[in-house]
C-alpha cells in the first residue's frame, strides 16, 4: 500500500518538474505526454499515459473525476478530457506546494 501510494507521489512530482520545464520552453506538456494516441482513449492508455494502476483508472472514471461515457460496458475518455485532469492536477499540485 505504501508503495503505490509513494509511486503516485513520485509520477506527481515527476509531473511537475515536467511541467516546469516545458512551460520555461514555451512547450506544451500535454502534447509531450499524450503525444501518439488517438482523440478517443481507453482506460489502458490512461493506465499508461498517467503511469498509474488499473484499480485507480477505473476509480477516476467511476468518481468521474476524468470525464468519460460508456460504449456498452467500455470507458470511453476524450483526449481533452484527459487533458484537462492533468492540468487540473498540475494546478492543484502547484498551489499545494506554494
Amino acid at each position: 500500500m505504501y508503495y503505490s501510494l509513494y509511486k503516485h507521489l513520485c509520477r506527481e512530482v515527476e509531473m511537475i518538474v515536467l511541467y516546469d520545464k516545458q512551460k520555461n520552453k514555451g512547450g506544451n506538456i500535454m502534447e509531450n505526454m499524450i503525444k501518439g494516441y488517438g482523440t478517443i482513449l481507453e482506460p489502458k492508455q490512461i493506465k499508461e499515459i498517467l503511469g498509474i494502476g488499473r484499480n485507480t483508472v477505473y476509480k477516476l472514471l467511476k468518481e468521474n473525476k476524468i470525464k468519460n461515457f460508456k460504449i456498452g460496458t467500455n470507458y470511453k475518455i476524450p483526449k481533452k478530457a484527459l487533458e484537462e485532469y492533468i492540468e487540473s492536477q498540475i494546478n492543484n499540485e502547484i498551489n499545494v506546494a506554494s
